[in-house]
């Protein structure tokens, strides 16, 4: 008879092996996007394609993930693709150009109103990412657009949007140069609303400004041009995008296939002596490598079959433990809505230091956690009275997790009376039905 702790030891591993384990769709979804990416094996992702037995399961992930369109095009690379195959996937081709061409109208009239003002911007990712790393502005879902513009010309370029009609909706307080200040110093964007969708307005890479202390002089040196439709913008140099695609995707805990999709296909098209640059640029900065860059490694690896490139050390425990939490985070039914409010903060404090442990990044942080951006809408201090946030923060902080709790039980109980919870990559509560090891 097996002793007791042995049984323990047993079942637990069998859970966490649950939790982790790939469910048919997923694993369809994952040879669709290798297909779309011009990596992995064609014929055994093709084979792997027709094995799909349902179809609008692998629809829901693509939604999920916000991959659509990069399934899509690996689907259609596909000599035959079934009956139930199209049919799930064509509201993605339906949405995909109509989309694409608003985006691009918002895009050109964005950094030309910007470029009029004097104001010059880069485009973090979008449409002008898409061209580069699958040579078609459509192959990625863009739900925004991301511009990076010079810190002391943030306030300029908010003011330049809001004139060519851009709606300012984040922050969402009433602005005063106290609120203005601190929101600035602890959130990296703006959020805009346009013509045909959102923009975010940014002034640095990530929030915490002690992470990634590149400047904009600094990222402008090493631009890209990318050409869509007579229109050039300018774009992250392959280094700095590498580095920026690898810390965004971290701090969100690669809750979204579609990062990790861009940084594996852009790890595929570089050589190495441009990830080496960027690597040793990194060390010189005092980025830690393996928690930056160690999970979307083993990640890529395993999902999309990208060798890690020779520049960076082998991946360790850390990296392990992370994957891992990524996998079980794409198991949750919320995703990574599972990770916001204190948890989230909390979490980027630790990843944060992970990365790059100084006592400025981890006073930065912590000191967010003191007055978050939201409590500025909820009570109306004047500038004087501004001290009087941060006592007020505890009771700040109950009423918005309850009123999220209250949020997710009525979402829980639409749910319910629908078409059920879709597993994603194994179920903590529920045994995935013929789970696909990794």
């Amino acid at each position: 008879m097996m002793p007791k702790g042995l049984m323990g030891t047993s079942a637990a591993a069998q859970r966490r092996n649950a939790r982790s384990a790939r469910t048919p769709p997923f694993a369809g979804l994952l040879a669709g996007l290798r297909l779309g990416m011009g990596v992995g094996t064609r014929e055994a992702d093709t084979a792997a394609l027709d094995g799909v037995a349902d179809w609008n399961a692998v629809a829901a992930l693509a939604r999920r993930h916000r991959v659509g369109s990069l399934l899509l095009r690996g689907v259609s690379a596909v000599a035959d693709p079934s009956p139930d195959a199209k049919a799930a996937l064509e509201p993605f081709r339906q949405h995909r150009m109509r989309r694409g061409l608003r985006q691009l109208a918002d895009l050109r009239e964005a950094t030309d109103r910007l470029a009029a003002s004097g104001i010059p911007s880069l485009v973090l990712k979008g449409l002008p990412l898409s061209m580069r790393l699958f040579g078609t502005p459509l192959a990625r879902d863009c739900i925004d657009i991301d511009l990076l513009v010079p810190r002391e010309q943030a306030a300029e370029a908010a003011q330049a949007l809001a004139s060519g009609g851009w709606r300012l909706v984040k922050p969402s307080f009433h602005p005063t140069p106290a609120r203005i200040r601190h929101y600035d110093r602890f959130v990296k964007d703006r959020l805009f609303i346009g013509p045909h969708g959102k923009l975010e307005l940014h002034h640095r890479l990530v929030n915490n400004p002690f992470l990634l202390r590149a400047s904009f002089e600094t990222l402008s040196a090493s631009t890209v041009s990318v050409e869509i439709g007579g229109h050039a913008f300018a774009s992250l140099g392959d280094g700095d995008l590498m580095v920026y695609l690898a810390i965004h995707g971290q701090l969100h805990r690669w809750s979204r296939l579609k990062w990790l999709c861009d940084l594996a296909a852009l790890l595929a098209s570089m050589d190495e002596d441009r990830i080496f640059a960027a690597v040793e640029r990194c060390r010189r900065e005092g980025l830690r490598l393996e928690p930056a860059f160690g999970a979307a490694l083993l990640l890529c690896s395993e999902m999309f079959h990208v060798d890690p490139p020779a520049a960076f050390p082998p991946p360790g425990a850390w990296a392990g433990r992370a994957m891992r939490s990524t996998r079980r985070l794409w198991n949750r039914p919320h995703g990574g809505k599972g990770l916001e409010g204190l948890d989230r903060r909390m979490d980027e404090l630790w990843l944060g230091q992970a990365m790059n442990p100084s006592w400025r990044s981890a006073a930065h942080e912590l000191a967010r956690l003191c007055v978050a951006p939201y409590d500025l809408g909820r009570v109306d201090l004047p500038d004087r009275l501004f001290f009087l946030y941060l006592p007020l923060r505890p009771i700040l902080w109950l009423a918005s997790r309850l009123e999220r709790n209250r949020k997710r039980s009525g979402q829980a109980t639409t749910r319910r009376g629908g078409t059920g919870r879709l597993q994603v990559a194994g179920d903590a509560k529920e045994k995935p039905k013929c789970p696909v090891r990794p």
